[in-house]
């Protein structure tokens, strides 16, 4: 058995091991980059608009622990946020129409007020969440180099 016979095998799989190492880098940073993606798109909707890019952000596939983890957390806070911001809003036009027909709003009053909860709750959801977002998303950065 000669030298090369030796080192060559060990070689081999230093090679490969290093190749994985950067497909796998690689495809962390092209996830981390859809999920960045995603989420400026999120942002700049309006915020009555909201759900359906939260939603698409939630599914946006990742496979890194620290991807993943951003996604799910500004997928959590933007969901909060649409769903208090719809509530909010029902509440806005409910009121608006018995302003307009005082007669047909009487007994909605405790239905608003529990909407009104509602849209409390899931906004100070959202500003919790949104902290927590913000973490996970500069966390993803800095990991990644974005």
């Amino acid at each position: 058995m000669n030298s090369t016979t030796i080192w060559l095998p060990a070689l081999v799989g230093s090679v490969l091991a290093l190749s994985a190492a950067c497909g796998k880098d690689d495809r962390d940073r092209v996830e981390a980059g859809r999920v960045l993606r995603a989420l400026e798109v999120v942002r700049a909707a309006p915020n009555e608009n909201k759900r359906r890019p939260a939603d698409e952000l939630a599914t946006t596939p990742c496979s890194s622990p620290i991807v993943c983890g951003a996604r799910d957390r500004c997928a959590e806070a933007y969901q909060h946020l649409a769903v208090g911001t719809a509530a909010a809003l029902r509440v806005k036009n409910e009121l608006d129409r018995m302003e307009k027909q005082p007669e047909a709003g009487a007994d909605k009053m405790s239905e608003l007020a529990s909407e009104l909860d509602l849209a409390d709750r899931e906004i100070g959801g959202a500003r919790d969440s949104l902290r927590r977002c913000e973490e996970a998303a500069s966390l993803m950065r800095r990991t990644f180099g974005i």
